[in-house]
This record gives structure tokens, sequence and C-alpha cells, in this order.
């Protein structure tokens, strides 16, 4: 982590075509009151308890955020149809950048 520490962490929503991507710095911890804290009963699929050694956090701070909102595949397949028969392009929906 430390000699690529840019990373990029991305959600879908496939069923409704709405993304988000957020990029920013990460870096590895090992805060064991905060590992702790985060402790589920659904942890105990890797790790025995929480007082396990190898367990790390990653701590991304956000620095740019991009989200798309686009119509389903549908109405794309049909904007796309009618742009390729009349030459315009089509609007495949929203998508917004923001620096953090």
């Amino acid at each position: 982590m430390s000699a690529y520490p840019t990373v990029s962490l991305a959600w879908a929503d496939n069923s409704s075509y709405h993304y988000a991507v957020i990029s920013g710095q990460a870096a590895v911890t090992d805060d064991r009151a905060k590992i702790a804290g985060l402790w589920s009963d659904m942890d105990k699929a890797w790790w025995e308890d929480q007082t396990d050694p190898s367990i790390r956090l990653i701590t991304v701070t956000p620095e740019r955020g991009e989200i798309w909102d686009s119509p389903g595949r549908l109405v794309s397949a049909a904007k796309m149809l009618v742009a390729a028969v009349t030459g315009s392009t089509p609007d495949m929906g929203a998508n917004a950048e923001v620096k953090l």
C-alpha cells in the first residue's frame, strides 16, 4: 500500500443503473480499538476474534468522486438506435464529478 497509495472505490446498483467512484489516498493501520469497535459476528468467517494480529484496517482519504445516473437498458438501446440513424449524440444520463 505504501508503494501505490492511490486507490479507487466503486459502487454499482446495476438494477437502477446508478454508479459511484471515489478515489483517494489509502493507508493501512493497526488501530486495535477501531478494529474492536467495528467487529461483528460476520467477521468470524475470516478471523476467530478481533484480537487476531493479522487484522488491519484500510483508511481512505477521498480526493475525487464521480457519479453516473443512466437510463435503463431499453431506453439506452433506443437512444443509441436513434442516434445511429440520425447521426446525433445520445443523452445517456447524468454524470457529475467532485473534488473532495
